[in-house]
């Protein structure tokens, strides 16, 4: 019996091991190789092979769609910004794409990313090239299983608002960058259907003056709605800079937008903001495992001599951490999401952004845009660069940015300290 008992015993142990070895290696076949990315993650042409939809040009689309109506709400803009010093991979040159807007009877939007399919075809402005694997696993919807919605649904889910990958970055200029959108041309809705899951996501919304009532919130992919009329903004991002869809560069117009409309809301709450130092060191000690210096209490040490506090975002609220930043002199901090709270500092604040193991040039774009001194600190010799890695293909370097803890050398942060 004892015998019997160990045999089973070893059964299971053996077939538990042989799941996890077959689990680690469907990740490691979904990883690109830095040689031979799958095909998946190079262009729409592998999407329009292998999905039950095509990705096409929007003006294909319209073309056969004489119903839909497209209305430009801001034009197109050209930028020409001193250079991102600590790569010049990044353009600092181009022109940000016209914003726009669809107003589609009876579409149907689908899942917490919000994506809108015109007869099995997905508008190439809206399909967020840079993430294109995002787009592989999507559903098609039953007829059956389609909810009807009377009356006007505004769309600004898309990637960032969603579960998986929500992150307050993205929410800030993209997400609720769309909402601007709405007011700018002065367009109303009876419904909007964005996620709000996340605890920074109902804060702004409230701030905005949102009815919560009139949120229709997706659950999962698999949730379609039809309504009597769709209105769709369009992406903040899109860009002829290099990429179609940078995400890392978000329209100057829209960030304007977004700061006045929450700074003035926040205002409103008479916030103490004697109790903020003017000299601010933000932390990434309460972030998710990724892109964490792993000796940021020696890096704090340095500025704490100079006066700096340190300060954990997510222990704060949206509107303690605007006016936060709107008090500071000098904003310090690894690079990370945190730092979109930048928007709301004024003209001539000094923001001294420390990179890790990944190279991206968003704050560098928000601080030419709002006028900041930006100062950014290169601390390895090799970086993985956001911009250029992902358009050469160098997807395993950049996985492994993103998931980096390092331990980084303090001379050139001590050079910049040193001159404060």
């Amino acid at each position: 019996m004892q015998k019997y008992y160990f045999s089973f015993f070893s059964l299971i142990i053996l077939l538990f091991n042989h799941l996890l070895e077959a689990k680690k290696l469907k990740i490691q076949s979904l990883m690109p190789s830095d040689n031979l990315a799958p095909e998946r993650f190079r262009s729409k042409h592998w999407l329009n092979a292998h999905t039950w939809f095509k990705i096409h040009p929007l003006v294909e689309i319209l073309a056969d769609e004489p119903n839909i109506t497209f209305l430009e709400v801001v034009p197109r803009i050209q930028f020409d910004y001193s250079n991102f010093e600590i790569s010049l991979k990044f353009p600092n040159k181009g022109v940000f794409d016209e914003l726009f807007m669809l107003f589609i009877p009876n579409g149907r939007v689908q899942g917490e990313r919000g994506y809108v399919f015109i007869k099995e075809q997905l508008p190439d402005e809206m399909a967020r090239g840079d993430r294109f694997e995002c787009l592989q696993d999507i559903p098609k919807i039953k007829d059956v299983d389609v909810k009807k919605v009377t009356g006007r649904v505004a769309v600004i889910a898309q990637h960032g608002a969603d579960k998986q990958f929500a992150n307050y970055y993205h929410w800030m200029c993209e997400v609720l960058g769309r909402l601007a959108m709405l007011e700018i041309a002065g367009v109303e809705y009876d419904w909007l259907y964005v996620g709000a899951s996340k605890k920074f996501m109902k804060e702004t919304l409230e701030l905005w003056g949102v009815d919560f009532s009139k949120i229709i919130e997706p659950k999962d992919s698999n949730f379609c709605i039809q309504a009597d009329q769709l209105i769709v903004p369009s992406l903040v991002i899109n860009t002829s800079c290099g990429h179609k869809h940078a995400g890392n560069f978000q329209h100057p117009v829209i960030l304007q937008y977004v700061k006045t409309k929450l700074f003035e809301a926040v205002q409103k709450q008479n916030i103490d903001i004697s109790r903020f130092s003017k000299r601010v060191f933000i932390s990434r000690k309460d972030a998710y495992n990724s892109r964490k210096i792993v000796n940021e209490d020696e890096i704090f040490e340095l500025f704490e001599k100079k006066g700096f506090r340190r300060y954990e975002l997510s222990k704060m609220s949206v509107a303690e951490q605007i006016m936060l930043m709107h008090n500071a002199e000098i904003v310090a901090s690894e690079q990370g999401s945190g730092l979109v709270n930048i928007l709301y500092c004024k003209q001539g604040t000094k923001v001294i952004e420390i990179f890790q193991a990944l190279i991206d040039n968003c704050f560098w774009l928000i601080s030419q845009v709002m006028q900041l001194e930006y100062i950014p600190i290169k601390t390895l010799p090799v970086d993985a660069d956001y911009f250029a890695d992902w358009r050469d293909k160098n997807f395993t370097l950049l996985y492994k940015a993103f998931g980096a803890q390092i331990k980084v050398p303090l001379d050139n942060i001590k050079k910049v300290v040193e001159s404060l």
